[in-house]
């Protein structure tokens, strides 16, 4: 029985370490930095727009990312180029917004304000979308 129990305790730290490992290397290896202009502006709680936001993000270059031998996952980070937000952007970019106010900045205390914001734009955003049938 003792060594049964060695060895699910030795397969759970194998687990968790090789999950930590993964989970450390995850945001460096699939995410594009953050401009460090833009954390210096949420550490001072100053105004981000969205746009000012995707701006950083036209500046990003394809990303190659083995996953496995012979497997390669390609990330192209670019978005359009013009004045309007789309909805699928908008989401993104909140959550960027959301990761450079309140982790890279330091806000944690303001996440109740930010997530409301954020609830009331996505239910005026779902509202204006046309239903599938019509």
């Amino acid at each position: 029985m003792a060594a049964i129990e060695q060895i699910k305790m030795a397969v759970e730290k194998a687990y968790q370490k090789g999950r930590s490992e993964a989970e450390a290397e995850t945001s460096a290896k699939w995410l594009p930095p953050m401009d460090p202009k833009l954390v210096e502006k949420a550490k001072r709680l100053e105004y981000i727009s969205l746009k000012e936001l995707k701006q950083t993000r036209l500046k990003t270059k394809k990303k190659e990312v083995s996953i496995q031998k012979g497997v390669v996952m390609v990330f192209d980070d670019e978005m359009q180029n013009d004045d309007q937000i789309k909805w699928l952007e908008y989401q993104q970019l909140m959550s960027d917004l959301l990761h450079l106010y309140l982790v890279q900045g330091g806000h944690i205390e303001k996440l109740d304000e930010m997530l409301t914001h954020i609830r009331l734009t996505q239910r005026f955003g779902n509202d204006q979308t046309l239903p599938m049938n019509q």
